[in-house]
């Protein structure tokens, strides 16, 4: 059989439909309790063997990090540690659609698409629970990337925990003209209290009887509910009069979502955000957070 040459995925972004801190590890790293959504909007990774050395990245992002701070290239690395594998030279193209700092994983997700890719493209038949330990020692969103769809996610990250999702809706997703630092809005939240937590029990009930109204009503995020986000906040109050059941942010922001029952809507709300020159995108839920494009 030829050897596999070239491998394309689709790379998908998460929300984050609940987001509550449970605790500090004595490490630092915070415990989180989540209800993570993997929706479609996508970066593109391709992933080719050549003929150079090492790993070669290009993009159509002039801000994309070409080195070893990449999170695809470190999902590489972590990959060829785990495995045992020696890498082929390996040229590797990521088409940006994600916007950063938005807190839709965007890193993640090309590190994840990258771990998928190389397990098809060498051929080393890891299961997804090998992929997801590969993945946790790159970032703590690698993991739900891997898995994807609707999962309850516990600890730093790690613990994911499939959900049905029943719902019928489309997501207007608005991107401010500014991002938000994970590490700031971390250091920033602990010591603060009295502030409105997410009821994920309830979020998932609502998932799983596919009542969308009450989902939307659901969404909660102790990054928005508990920090003062200015940039962001003024978007929550217009998606709601553009007809959006629920809004919330994802991450630590800056990304706003709302929650939409009819497509079409959606459509209209991002096409106002987009005449006002904002980033939107008003898109369906993905089953899963990577797939093959093709392969040859």
């Amino acid at each position: 059989m030829p050897q596999m040459r070239e491998i394309k995925l689709n790379a998908y972004a998460k929300l984050n439909f609940t987001l509550d801190i449970t605790g500090v590890r004595d490490d630092g790293y915070h415990l989180l309790d989540m209800v993570n959504r993997s929706v479609g909007v996508n970066d593109e990774i391709t992933i080719s063997r050549s003929r150079g050395e090492g790993i070669v990245i290009r993009s159509n992002s002039k801000y994309m990090p070409r080195d070893e701070r990449n999170h695809a290239y470190k999902a590489a690395i972590a990959f060829a540690k785990k495995t045992g594998t020696e890498l082929p030279a390996l040229s590797l193209y990521i088409k940006k659609r994600i916007p950063t700092q938005a807190g839709m994983g965007g890193g993640s997700a090309d590190a994840a698409a990258m771990l998928v890719g190389l397990n098809a493209l060498l051929e080393t038949g890891l299961d997804i629970e090998e992929l997801c330990d590969i993945g946790k020692t790159v970032g703590a969103d690698v993991p739900f990337c891997i898995v994807g769809g609707t999962a309850r996610v516990n600890g730093i990250g790690d613990v994911i925990e499939p959900i049905e999702d029943n719902c019928d809706y489309s997501v207007v997703i608005v991107m401010p003209n500014h991002g938000c630092s994970t590490r700031e809005a971390f250091s920033e939240i602990d010591g603060k209290n009295g502030f409105e937590r997410p009821d994920t029990d309830a979020m998932i009930a609502c998932l799983k009887n596919g009542d969308v109204s009450s989902m939307a009503m659901k969404l909660c995020n102790v990054f928005y509910t508990a920090l003062e986000q200015e940039g962001s906040a003024p978007f929550i109050p217009l998606l709601l009069g553009d007809g959006a059941l629920g809004a919330s942010m994802t991450g630590s922001g800056a990304a706003v979502f709302g929650i939409f029952k009819n497509h079409l809507d959606a459509r209209r709300c991002c096409a106002g955000f987009r005449q006002k020159k904002f980033r939107c995108f008003a898109v369906r839920p993905v089953p899963a957070g990577s797939d093959i494009v093709y392969t040859k």
